[in-house]
């Protein structure tokens, strides 16, 4: 009983010391009573980082920057097939944000900034260029000279034509003419091939074809003076896989009845084949030229198309042309220039197939073929697209529209988190005013990817592809 009664005594005493204590505190106290305490740390600094990867057709390209940085990607990642005749062509890339920067601080953005119409310029006469179609490639410092350069062509969907409908002149109408016509050439394949001819279609289409110098099976050179199918043969072959500058001259050696002539086909510097005479006369055709295609029904040929590489294509339509080709071939770009100097036309074909012409066209005038081809750039993950002009947004969840084809700026699209990865696809397909003058032709459109902070735009990340990749076929 008196342990238990010691223990309360003390119990009592602490409380009314705490009691003691509380009081004294509220005295002091501006709310209540009570005082709230806030624990701070010194401030501390974040560092986020920036880094993005565009995985496309078996190609990477990274570029990570802590501020602002761009590059220009190798290849292309538009579709490198031609636009159907229906539905689209697509291909796909992987875009992969290599960063820790969140989502909501990043805007991503697309751009198509211009569209053009591929051109071989002409030395010459630079109003009249000859455009390529489908499979053309392009090596402007690989021709068979130096400083030369060449196209390829495919065999099977490539050649090109010029822009300018020009009147080829009969020699046989005056006493003397002399015209020509020259090219170089390398093919090793064994089917031959139309290497050029002019004809009164602009794209590749049977008419009145005139002037053609093809290849036929056995690697012989074959030159048809007249639409009446009159022509030369070499006895030599030339598909051997080396470089040969082959030179064709028209002369007119009787005007009495127009009917009197002469062919002579050059070969690096030789002349190797004679034809044509009393009652062979030539035509006076009107129509545009084309490189790697003549129609069957004048060669014979199983293939409409010639395989193999081409450069600096002459035309002499002012009499008198060279009487012959240089002997021996020029070395050098310079020298051929030298030798070519009057000529009509010349296509070097040493272009980069980023040069481009803004018309007037064949058939569909000063209407740019950019207008006629729906080019679509969708995102999932999240899901966005950006769109030229008649393209549907109709598979997008959201869009933005690239109001113009040619040059609307940079659009925004939804953007992709830290680690995550983004499906990006670009799809062609043929607009509602297409022609079929423009099938085929290399519309170039540099398309161009951005990431960029927000609402600071401290730091740009810029991925382009300007190369020659980046033409579209349409």
């Amino acid at each position: 009983m008196i342990e238990r009664r010691g223990r309360l005594l003390k119990a009592a005493a602490l409380l009314s010391a705490g009691a003691v204590l509380l009081v004294g505190f509220s005295a002091s106290a501006t709310y209540g009573g009570y005082i709230g305490t806030v624990t701070n740390s010194a401030d501390a600094a974040s560092t986020g980082t920036t880094g993005y990867t565009h995985t496309y057709q078996s190609t990477n390209c990274t570029l990570a920057a802590t501020t602002s940085a761009s590059i220009n990607c190798p290849g292309g990642i538009a579709p490198t097939s031609a636009t159907p005749s229906s539905g689209s062509i697509s291909v796909s890339d992987v875009i992969t944000d290599n960063g820790t920067i969140p989502a909501q601080q990043i805007s991503e953005q697309v751009s198509a900034t211009s569209c053009g119409v591929v051109d071989l310029a002409n030395q010459a006469e630079a109003t009249n260029p000859l455009l390529p179609r489908y499979g053309t490639g392009y090596s402007p410092s690989t021709g068979p000279m130096t400083s030369s350069g060449s196209i390829s062509l495919d065999g099977s969907t490539a050649y090109a034509t010029d822009v300018i409908s020009q009147a080829q002149p009969n020699p046989g109408l005056t006493l003397g003419n002399r015209y020509g016509i020259g090219v170089w050439f390398k093919t090793s394949g064994a089917t031959g091939g139309p290497i050029f001819e002019i004809g009164t279609s602009p794209v590749n289409a049977t008419g009145g074809d005139d002037r053609i110098l093809y290849m036929n099976s056995s690697g012989h050179l074959v030159f048809v003076q007249n639409t009446g199918g009159s022509s030369t043969t070499t006895p030599g072959t030339y598909n051997d896989g080396a470089w040969h500058f082959v030179y064709v001259t028209m002369t007119a050696v009787n005007v009495l009845l127009s009917l009197d002539s002469t062919t002579t086909i050059y070969v690096d510097g030789q002349s190797v084949a004679t034809g044509g005479g009393l009652l062979v006369g030539y035509s006076s055709d009107t129509g545009y030229w084309h490189l790697g295609w003549a129609p069957t029904s004048k060669t014979g040929l199983s293939s409409s198309y010639f395989s193999g590489s081409l450069s600096n294509f002459v035309v002499f339509d002012t009499s008198p042309a060279p009487a012959s080709s240089p002997n021996p071939n020029p070395t050098t770009q310079a020298a051929f220039n030298t030798w070519a100097a009057a000529a009509t036309e010349q296509w070097e074909l040493n272009d980069t197939g980023t040069t481009t012409f803004a018309g007037p066209f064949p058939v569909i005038g000063s209407t740019s073929p950019c207008t006629m081809v729906n080019i679509m750039w969708g995102f999932t993950t999240p899901t966005s697209c950006a769109v030229a002009p008649e393209s549907t947004t109709a598979a997008c969840t959201t869009s933005a529209s690239l109001t113009t084809f040619v040059a609307a700026g940079w659009q925004t699209v939804a953007s992709v988190g830290p680690s995550g990865t983004q499906t990006s696809t670009i799809s062609i397909s043929r607009g509602s005013s297409y022609n079929a003058y423009i099938s085929g032709l290399h519309l170039y459109v540099p398309l161009g990817y951005r990431a960029q902070s927000i609402p600071s735009l401290s730091w740009s990340l810029t991925f382009s592809w300007p190369g020659a990749t980046a033409a579209l076929t349409a």
